[in-house]
């Protein structure tokens, strides 16, 4: 071989060496690229996941945050209903309290009031009484005749007498019946004078033997009272 031909394969093995090495290197690029590729795709998923977990978590927090800035509304109390006032009496309207009672004496005495009056029952009459009017009743009665006597130093007002008669320990009121034979007290009596009214009471016989007949005549006043049998 002649040194021309030497020459001439020396230079074809060196072209053939750095083709070798041009396809190495073009090789070694596009593995680098794809590692790069591969490494942005999987840092921006490594991003969104990140993302994604705390979003939950900064969502909590400004619910949190809204929760504890806004005011908490108490209820309402419920409407109270005010009670109403007292009824105011009428001007110049003066108290009365409740009678007591004197103690009682036989239905045959004279009992003396608190200002000095005498009353005394004077007839006690049994009778029938009958229902004239639709309503009316009708059935064992007695009449009670009251009389009092001015013995105090004014006269006195006889509008506001007020005749009660009752049965019993119980003290059962006895029902009054209007009638011809009853009539209340009414107008002035004047000092020293006596008057006297009668009222009719359903009274069954089997009652008349424990009977009460109160007679209130002078407002604020103890109540004179008349205790025993009405039999006979």
């Amino acid at each position: 071989m002649t040194a021309a031909h030497e020459e001439a394969a020396g230079g074809r093995r060196g072209g053939a060496r750095r083709r070798v090495a041009l396809i190495a290197l073009a090789v070694v690029a596009v593995v680098a690229v794809v590692v790069v590729i591969l490494a942005l795709r999987g840092s921006g998923e490594d991003a969104g996941v990140a993302g994604a977990t705390l979003a939950p978590s900064d969502s909590r927090s400004a619910t949190a945050t809204a929760s504890a800035a806004a005011p908490t509304a108490e209820p309402e109390p419920a409407e109270s209903i005010a009670p109403l006032p007292p009824p105011t009496p009428p001007e110049g309207a003066q108290e009365q309290p409740i009678a007591p009672e004197q103690e009682p004496v036989a239905p045959t005495e004279t009992a003396m009031g608190a200002d000095g009056a005498s009353v005394a029952l004077v007839g006690t009459e049994a009778l029938d009484v009958v229902g004239q009017l639709p309503g009316e009743v009708s059935g064992a009665g007695m009449k009670v005749t009251v009389e009092i006597t001015n013995t105090t130093d004014a006269p006195m007002n006889m509008d506001y007498v007020a005749v009660n008669l009752y049965t019993g320990n119980e003290r059962t009121p006895a029902l009054p019946i209007p009638s011809a034979d009853s009539g209340g007290f009414g107008g002035e009596l004047a000092v020293g004078e006596s008057v006297t009214a009668s009222y009719v009471f359903l009274l069954d016989e089997d009652v008349r033997g424990d009977v009460l007949i109160g007679v209130d005549y002078l407002p604020g006043a103890a109540t004179v009272t008349f205790r025993g049998s009405l039999d006979g």
